[in-house]
Protein backbone atom coordinates (compact mmCIF):
# COMPACT_ATOMS: atom_id res chain seq x y z
CA UNK A 1 0.00 0.00 0.00
CA UNK A 2 1.12 3.28 -0.83
CA UNK A 3 2.24 5.97 2.26
CA UNK A 4 -1.37 7.93 0.77
CA UNK A 5 -3.47 4.94 1.19
CA UNK A 6 -2.21 4.15 4.35
CA UNK A 7 -3.26 7.90 5.61
CA UNK A 8 -6.74 7.40 4.24
CA UNK A 9 -7.75 4.26 6.05
CA UNK A 10 -5.58 6.05 9.22
CA UNK A 11 -8.41 9.14 8.91
CA UNK A 12 -10.94 6.90 8.05
CA UNK A 13 -10.06 4.66 11.57
CA UNK A 14 -9.74 8.00 13.61
CA UNK A 15 -12.85 9.05 12.10
CA UNK A 16 -14.70 5.94 12.84
CA UNK A 17 -13.33 6.39 16.67
CA UNK A 18 -14.43 9.44 16.93
CA UNK A 19 -17.93 8.77 15.77
CA UNK A 20 -18.19 5.81 17.96
CA UNK A 21 -16.92 8.12 21.05
CA UNK A 22 -19.71 10.77 19.55
CA UNK A 23 -22.11 8.01 19.91
CA UNK A 24 -21.25 6.76 23.16
CA UNK A 25 -21.19 10.08 24.87
CA UNK A 26 -24.70 11.02 23.38
CA UNK A 27 -26.18 7.88 24.87
CA UNK A 28 -25.01 8.22 28.08
CA UNK A 29 -26.39 12.08 27.58
CA UNK A 30 -29.67 10.81 26.79
CA UNK A 31 -29.56 7.89 29.34
CA UNK A 32 -29.04 11.04 32.22
CA UNK A 33 -31.89 13.56 30.68
CA UNK A 34 -34.41 10.23 30.66
CA UNK A 35 -33.78 9.54 34.18
CA UNK A 36 -33.68 13.28 35.57
CA UNK A 37 -36.92 13.55 33.75
CA UNK A 38 -38.31 10.02 35.13
CA UNK A 39 -37.25 11.66 38.63
CA UNK A 40 -38.46 14.87 38.17
CA UNK A 41 -41.94 12.82 37.14
CA UNK A 42 -41.91 10.45 39.36
CA UNK A 43 -41.15 13.20 42.12
CA UNK A 44 -44.43 14.66 41.69
CA UNK A 45 -46.62 11.76 42.15
CA UNK A 46 -47.46 11.37 46.13
CA UNK A 47 -45.54 8.35 46.33
CA UNK A 48 -43.70 6.11 49.28
CA UNK A 49 -40.53 5.14 49.32
CA UNK A 50 -39.47 1.53 49.64
CA UNK A 51 -38.48 1.94 53.23
CA UNK A 52 -41.80 3.27 54.31
CA UNK A 53 -44.05 0.62 52.49
CA UNK A 54 -41.78 -2.28 54.08
CA UNK A 55 -42.69 -0.63 57.40
CA UNK A 56 -46.75 -0.20 56.84
CA UNK A 57 -46.65 -3.87 55.39
CA UNK A 58 -45.44 -5.18 58.58
CA UNK A 59 -47.52 -2.96 60.94
CA UNK A 60 -50.55 -4.07 58.64
CA UNK A 61 -49.46 -7.61 59.61
CA UNK A 62 -48.58 -7.57 62.96
CA UNK A 63 -52.32 -5.83 63.23
CA UNK A 64 -53.86 -8.33 61.10
CA UNK A 65 -52.41 -11.09 63.81
CA UNK A 66 -53.41 -9.16 66.66
CA UNK A 67 -57.30 -8.87 65.34
CA UNK A 68 -57.15 -12.44 64.94
CA UNK A 69 -56.19 -13.26 68.19
CA UNK A 70 -58.81 -10.76 69.47
CA UNK A 71 -60.99 -12.43 67.53
CA UNK A 72 -60.25 -15.86 68.71
CA UNK A 73 -60.41 -14.72 72.13
CA UNK A 74 -64.13 -13.08 71.93
CA UNK A 75 -65.19 -16.25 70.12
CA UNK A 76 -64.01 -18.27 73.15
CA UNK A 77 -65.60 -15.80 75.42
CA UNK A 78 -69.31 -16.16 73.07
CA UNK A 79 -69.08 -12.82 72.75
CA UNK A 80 -68.67 -12.86 69.12
CA UNK A 81 -72.93 -12.59 67.77
CA UNK A 82 -73.47 -10.46 70.72
CA UNK A 83 -71.79 -6.92 69.53
CA UNK A 84 -74.07 -4.28 70.43
CA UNK A 85 -75.23 -2.33 67.30
CA UNK A 86 -75.16 1.46 68.23
CA UNK A 87 -78.43 3.05 68.75
CA UNK A 88 -80.55 4.89 66.64
CA UNK A 89 -80.89 8.70 66.69
CA UNK A 90 -83.66 10.44 68.51
CA UNK A 91 -85.50 12.65 66.54
CA UNK A 92 -84.51 16.34 68.08
CA UNK A 93 -87.63 17.73 70.44
CA UNK A 94 -88.13 21.02 68.59
CA UNK A 95 -89.55 18.31 65.25
CA UNK A 96 -91.14 16.62 68.00
CA UNK A 97 -92.52 19.51 69.34
CA UNK A 98 -93.85 21.28 66.01
CA UNK A 99 -95.49 18.26 65.16
CA UNK A 100 -97.40 17.72 68.11
CA UNK A 101 -98.82 21.10 67.45
CA UNK A 102 -100.13 20.49 64.48
CA UNK A 103 -101.74 17.50 65.26
CA UNK A 104 -104.13 19.24 68.55
CA UNK A 105 -105.28 21.91 66.10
Amino acid sequence: MSKSAEKLVDDIARLALGAVDAAQGMKGEAGQMVRRQLEKALGELDLVSREEFDVLRDMVTALRADNAALLARLDEAGQAKTVKKPAAAKPSTRTTAKRKKKTAN
